[in-house]
């Protein structure tokens, strides 16, 4: 077990596993475990620092030899009842809606922008949270070269913070507010869960002439997941 990141006020730890023995689907399937068995004495000290919230890569050895999941502490690290060190309880992490922009955000800040050589690890260290290739692409346009070094482009702290916030609906602000009489286009995306049919009153009120398109097979990222259609309604918009 390695500690990936130091400086996150939450950590970032690395759990491997034989996916003969216990794989990442058959976690998922349990869905959450007590990890114990750790006898070397450096991966004791880490697992000890481990409390509730922080994140776990899941990674497989063997064959694979790579991150297959993310999990996180349900609870602090606490000492074996068997007496054979500390163990942890932990659960697979499940993103959707609001989730899955924490999942990004959290992705992002996990990578240790220090070790990266290329573009081309960061895309690799992101594949787990982020298995879409084209959302992982348009993450990665943050991603900007400084020096010999990397950085985030946006402020990855704020993001996480206030989330809630940026990803709630100013109701209270909009009481009141004209609505906007011109045409409007709603794209959403088939599988998001984003856009919900409670919204659509307040669409119709703020917008009164809208029209909604719904692409299938996609998510809230509509423009990166199937940007060849969004483009071809754009198009027939234009004409």
């Amino acid at each position: 077990m390695l500690v990936i990141d130091h400086n996150r006020r939450i950590m970032n730890f690395l759990f491997k596993e034989e996916p003969d023995n216990y794989s990442y689907d058959a976690f998922a399937q349990d869905k959450r475990t007590t990890w114990t068995g750790v006898r070397n004495p450096v991966a004791q000290k880490h697992l000890r620092s481990v409390k509730k919230g922080d994140r776990i890569f899941y990674y497989h050895t063997g064959n694979e030899k790579a991150i297959v999941g993310i999990a996180k502490a349900i609870k602090n690290a606490y000492a074996d009842p068997s007496g054979t060190g500390h163990v942890v309880d932990i659960a697979p992490v499940n993103y959707g809606s609001r989730g899955e922009f924490a999942g990004y955000v959290e992705a992002m800040q996990a990578l240790d922008l220090g070790s990266l050589g290329r573009r081309a690890d960061a895309d690799t260290a992101l594949k787990p949270a982020v298995p879409n290739r084209t959302v992982r692409n348009f993450l990665l346009q943050n991603l900007q070269r400084e020096g010999e070094g990397w950085r985030w482009q946006v402020n990855l702290e704020v993001l996480g913070r206030d989330l809630d916030a940026l990803t709630d609906w100013p109701a209270k602000r909009l009481e009141g507010l004209a609505p906007f009489e011109g045409q409007v286009v709603w794209v959403a995306g088939g599988d998001s869960d984003y856009v919900r049919s409670e919204q659509q009153a307040e669409m119709r009120r703020l917008f009164p002439h809208n029209r909604k398109i719904v692409i299938k097979g996609a998510g809230h990222w509509v423009h990166a997941q199937r940007p060849e259609v969004v483009v071809e309604v754009l198009r027939q918009l234009a004409v």
